[in-house]
């Protein structure tokens, strides 16, 4: 099964995702350090900031265990990211 299928039906399956309109998974772009995903969901105002979480978890979940490895590099800046106030 594609990763792609993977993604959209595990992104689906998140508790707090509408299911209309549907949820998407789609390759933004290409880079030297790997596809960029947007990945859209929609959900209650109320509930958005769980479902982003919920949604980023159950990506990152299936890019794992797909063998996806996040080069050391990016690893460190999306750390100092977080880390900035």
């Amino acid at each position: 099964m594609p990763v792609s299928s993977c993604l959209l039906g595990v992104v689906a399956a998140v508790p707090g995702v509408q299911q209309q309109p549907a949820p998407g998974v789609e390759v933004v772009e290409f880079t030297a350090l790997g596809p960029v995903l947007g990945v859209g969901v929609h959900c209650k105002s109320t509930q958005a900031g769980a479902v982003q979480a919920a949604v980023a978890q159950a990506v990152a979940e299936i890019l794992i265990a797909s063998g996806y490895v996040v080069p050391q590099q990016t690893a460190q800046q999306v750390l100092a990211k977080a880390s900035r106030p």
